[in-house]
């Protein structure tokens, strides 16, 4: 069935997280084809694969999610990790300073992703020798808070370095995450079935978006996914048990500083949380003067960028202006890595990144040519 169109129906994520109650894992999903607001409870998921191709909604719901959980929490309440391989989705500036993440900033590289999921993997066996020495079986009886990750492009994740330690991780959270409030949301374009499988997938609700094939579809126990007619046409199972449900996903603005308020940490919902280190102005590689008072690292990441820029005007050899970065031959990677990343959320390059490396442009266009010709 179709989605009625109603003028008087609000699909502005933002407009509808009134109706979520406060410190909670609820969320904004969308309207069903009655034009009813579906919120959905990540506490009861535990947790959810977000599938669909270019163009389908699927970052759109994800940010959905994330904006909806950080709108009703405070840092007391709730903390978040952010794992990104593509660096497209939460390498925006303006999450930097998120007080609810558990670390900072977002992870982008394999091996940073290794360390973080580990340590959640950790720290939820910790809480489970807590709960077993209190007496209790829900982590919420004794004032644990609850530690959401989401992870964008997840198959990205698992084809790069110690992609099988962090299988391992991935699938030990969502076996035993539940009880001890870990909770994954995860994203792909395209999910893989030799990855997900067995433990995994039985422990995964999953969101489809318009999917590119019936065996996409069909792996995600949505058999009809790939018949959706994108821009956040979606289907789902939805919690009360009921049969695949459509929704229209809500919207919400990615580019709008509105979205991210909630990470504002002088925002009414973060007053009360996590202290707040004080800030300098916003480091330009671009102006020298204003590393002075910066660590002798921050100081090596800035001048890298400005090398890098560099590069990729001047000497650009795959076409104008472009250039391919192998970080994996870098001895040090990490630095090449952040100096990356600050480009990329100062938008002074585009981003593209493969199994060996990166693809940096100062041209859309041009970086997409790369990539797809790659």
């Amino acid at each position: 069935e179709e989605i009625a169109k109603l003028e008087n129906i609000n699909r502005n994520t933002l407009a509808n997280i009134k109706h979520l109650k406060k410190n909670t894992l609820q969320y904004v999903l969308g309207h069903d084809i009655n034009n009813e607001l579906i919120i959905q409870n990540i506490s009861d998921e535990p947790h959810l694969l977000i599938s669909g191709k270019t163009g389908s909604g699927k970052s759109v719901t994800l940010f959905n999610i994330l904006i909806s959980i950080c709108n009703i929490n405070t840092p007391k309440t709730l903390e978040i990790s952010l794992i990104d391989p593509k660096i497209l989705s939460f390498g925006d500036s303006r999450i930097d300073k998120n007080p609810f993440l558990k670390e900072e900033p977002s992870i982008f590289d394999n091996i940073q992703a290794h360390k973080i999921l580990k340590n959640a993997f950790d720290d939820m066996m910790k809480k489970y020798h807590l709960m077993r020495k209190k007496g209790v079986k829900d982590y919420r009886a004794i004032g644990i808070k609850p530690h959401v990750i989401f992870i964008d492009e997840i198959f990205e994740l698992l084809e790069g370095e110690k992609s099988k330690e962090i299988l391992g991780y991935i699938t030990r959270i969502a076996s035993l995450g539940r009880a001890s409030g870990v909770h994954l949301v995860m994203a792909t374009q395209s999910p893989r079935a030799k990855t997900l499988g067995g433990t995994l997938k039985a422990n995964l609700n999953f969101i489809g978006h318009k999917m590119s094939n019936p065996i996409e579809s069909k792996l995600i126990e949505l058999p009809k996914a790939h018949e959706l007619k994108g821009k956040g046409d979606g289907l789902r199972v939805l919690q009360n048990g009921s049969d695949i449900t459509r929704f229209q996903a809500c919207y919400i603005d990615i580019d709008s500083d509105k979205t991210y308020a909630c990470f504002n940490p002088n925002h009414p919902n973060q007053t009360h949380g996590r202290k707040q280190t004080q800030t300098t102005t916003q480091t330009d590689p671009n102006h020298p003067t204003q590393t002075m008072g910066l660590s002798t690292e921050k100081q090596a990441i800035i001048a890298l960028s400005k090398e890098i820029i560099e590069t990729v005007n001047e000497k650009g050899k795959i076409k104008p202006k472009s250039y391919f970065i192998d970080t994996k031959k870098r001895t040090d990677r990490t630095r090449w890595d952040k100096a990356i990343n600050l480009l990329h959320k100062k938008k002074e390059v585009i981003i593209f990144k493969n199994g060996l490396g990166y693809f940096l442009s100062v041209d859309y266009d041009i970086a997409l040519d790369i990539i797809e010709g790659s």
